[in-house]
């Protein structure tokens, strides 16, 4: 009895949490960078990390021609955002200290290093490693992301419009 009660609210809280990452519908806002308006909206491409398929999201700006994809990597103390252009890629860790950005862990990278870095403003990068100071929701994360997110790219390449 007391094993079939436990597995019944361990099933009721996985359904609400599945529900919670899946019900963020269309987002949009300005970047207020040269990429423009933004939407976000869910992926039916999802992104494949660390032996896992994530929650995946597409973002969409204005001014840019091919949409990024977000996947979010649910582990037991923080979420990391992968975020992926094809041919750029950085992540943002939701955590205890808050959300920031940093390089994708060594090994788990699907663009070569070297092209990242040329396009990766460090300035930024270094300024970006805190950008609140307590954790989000995946919505208001998944919109700091929006903003953020071309700014880390060197300013000469974003004003290209196309990577």
């Amino acid at each position: 009895m007391k094993k079939s009660v436990f597995y019944s609210a361990l099933v009721a809280g996985m359904l609400a949490l599945s529900f919670h990452v899946s019900a963020i519908g269309p987002l949009s806002g300005s970047s207020n960078t040269e990429f423009g308006n933004y939407t976000l909206t869910s992926s039916e491409d999802a992104i494949e990390f660390d032996g896992k398929t994530l929650e995946t999201y597409d973002l969409t700006y204005a001014n840019v021609k091919t949409p990024v994809k977000i996947g979010v990597d649910v582990s037991r103390n923080c979420k990391n955002y992968i975020v992926r252009y094809p041919s750029f890629e950085i992540q943002y860790v939701c955590n205890k200290q808050g959300l920031g950005a940093k390089r994708i862990y060594e090994g788990f990278e699907s663009v070569h290093p070297k092209i990242v870095n040329a396009l990766l403003d460090d300035t930024q990068l270094n300024y970006q490693a805190r950008i609140v100071g307590q954790m989000q929701s995946d919505e208001e994360a998944l919109q700091l992301i929006a903003c953020y997110f071309p700014r880390l790219i060197k300013k000469e390449i974003r004003e290209l419009k196309s990577l």
